[in-house]
């Protein structure tokens, strides 16, 4: 799975080519990449065995999800609110609201809801029982998903063997748009978010094999049916 297209393809092109028997499922219907994707496809550039959904990742279990510009950015959204680009952990017992740098408006006018499904609903939906390879590039919002599959998967987590993640910390400097409603030992920065993270998907069995800088590679050896006799 690829959750989070924007304008580029190459990495699941790359992935496709490499595994010919490999198919990769992509998901991003932000007004960006929906309109890259469907260009590409009129010009025959999509490639054989890729196919897209038009729905975003949703950490909790809903139909929907808002998203829009921060300021400073031209196409990646982010999950948003009436007066700015926030993380929010679901208003889960303790759960809190981060608000960052405000919508674009210059860029893209008023936030939109858009089309989103947790993990769990997305492989119903398409009778997967496990994904080998689940790339994770959502703009701010992976925070709120990691914390939603260890709520619903427990510490076996999501039915994958590999994850792919581009972290956004830098969305959430050390006490910005800090809510003030906050306990005072709620995480305040984007490094912390980024640690709890990375604590929960170890809990639910994925060991850190590779990082450059945000971007870094989970395993779950537990979860990979090609290593369970090796």
């Amino acid at each position: 799975y690829s959750v989070g297209v924007g304008r580029d393809l190459t990495f699941d092109a790359a992935l496709l080519r490499a595994h010919p028997n490999l198919e990769a499922h992509a998901f991003d219907n932000t007004p960006v990449a929906s309109q890259f994707v469907k260009a590409l496809g009129r010009a025959g550039g999509v490639p054989a065995r890729w196919r897209w959904h038009e729905l975003l990742l949703a950490g909790r279990d809903v139909r929907e999800i808002e998203v829009a510009l921060p300021k400073g950015r031209s196409d990646s959204f982010t999950p948003a609110s009436a007066n700015g680009v926030y993380h929010d952990l679901g208003g889960r017992p303790g759960g809190q609201t981060r608000r960052v740098i405000g919508v674009n408006e210059g860029a893209d006018g008023r936030a939109k809801r858009l089309p989103a499904r947790p993990l769990w609903r997305v492989m119903d939906a398409l009778s997967h029982a496990y994904v080998d390879v689940l790339k994770v590039d959502v703009e701010g919002a992976e925070f709120d998903v990691v914390d939603a599959w260890e709520g619903y998967y427990g510490d076996r987590g999501p039915p994958a063997c590999q994850l792919l993640f581009e972290w956004h910390e830098r969305f959430y400097p050390e006490g910005v748009g800090q809510d003030k409603t906050l306990e005072d030992d709620a995480p305040t920065s984007g490094r912390a978010l980024r640690e709890g993270a990375e604590a929960a998907l170890n809990r639910m069995g994925f060991k850190k094999v590779a990082c450059d800088g945000s971007e870094c590679v989970y395993w779950n050896c537990n979860r990979c049916p090609s290593l369970q006799n090796q």
